[in-house]
């Protein structure tokens, strides 16, 4: 396996979704939310400028997932690096699926972004990466891939914890596990969404992080509204499965416990925010965390 030492990744890590609700094929950037959709909620404009996660997923051929990793980790990563180091980049990694349950595909690469402004420096900077790798190199890339098996998808954070900059932020181990919980809003109350998240999940985040269970938590959604079986994910970082383990058992007794005085239990509140029966989750271990500092060199393209 090929890893790096750690360096403070969160904003990086807000990114996995499952597979299942890839589009195929389908260039993001250049969808919207159809008005009134079933379960599509437009990002407001006010969000724009949160930092974004770019992730491209790929379908490694069987046997050709070492091929594929190390393509992405020796052949692109010091330039990803290099992007790190001159700010169009916040961080980037590569992660798989832990428990499989979907074949579309096997690893996902994701890159941060500051906001949409550094995104055309990001694509024209990968470009210029392909065309200094050649032909050769890249029809080599492609062995490692099963044919039309790349997907994109684009996530905006509405909530980090710790907050980036704080003196918490910078994790104490590296992440090896995400744990991802899959909501389906019934509403086009983001902000309904953000408050229930805010209210439960950050004191009980907060007090996991200062235990040392778990490094960082955070609720995303689709800065593009592409998938509408999901409108947001919440995500946990662990250095083990034992802080998956954790971090559940005590969501569980903190929403059973969470009731004011004559007031909803959370559960109450959750299904009037969100299709409770649509929820799913999944784990993913993470393969490689790249650069995310200044002190990566810089590659020329």
């Amino acid at each position: 396996m090929l890893r790096r030492s750690l360096r403070p990744v969160v904003l990086g890590l807000c990114w996995l979704v499952a597979a299942s609700s890839l589009t195929n094929g389908r260039p993001v950037f250049a969808q919207e939310a159809s008005p009134g959709a079933a379960g599509a909620v437009d990002v407001p404009s006010a969000r724009d400028s949160r930092p974004l996660v770019w992730l491209r997923y790929y379908k490694a051929r069987p046997g050709l997932g070492p091929e594929l990793l190390r393509f992405l980790v020796e052949r692109d990563g010091p330039y990803l690096d290099s992007l790190v180091a001159r700010g169009t980049l916040i961080s980037w990694g590569v992660a798989r699926p832990f428990n499989l349950v979907d074949d579309r595909w096997t690893h996902v690469l994701w890159l941060t972004l500051p906001g949409w402004t550094e995104a055309d420096s990001m694509v024209d900077a990968m470009g210029q990466l392909r065309s200094r790798l050649g032909p050769e190199a890249l029809a080599e890339f492609e062995t490692t891939l099963v044919p039309d098996s790349r997907r994109d998808l684009v996530l905006s954070n509405l909530v980090v914890v710790p907050e980036p900059g704080t003196a918490s932020a910078t994790a104490r181990s590296e992440p090896r596990y995400i744990r991802l919980g899959y909501h389906r809003a019934g509403s086009e109350d983001l902000e309904a969404a953000e408050r229930l998240y805010r209210d439960l999940n950050v004191p009980l985040c907060q007090r996991l992080i200062r235990q040392g269970a778990v490094e960082h938590c955070g609720l995303s959604v689709q800065a593009v509204v592409s998938e509408p079986e999901w409108t947001h994910v919440s995500w946990v970082l662990t250095e083990n499965l034992a802080g998956i383990g954790r971090y559940q058992t005590d969501f569980v007794a903190a929403a059973e416990g969470t009731s004011e005085a004559g007031g909803p239990t959370f559960w109450e509140r959750y299904r009037e925010v969100f299709d409770r029966e649509a929820y799913r989750s999944a784990i993913y271990r993470i393969l490689h965390l790249g650069a995310a500092s200044a002190r990566a060199p810089d590659v020329k393209p």
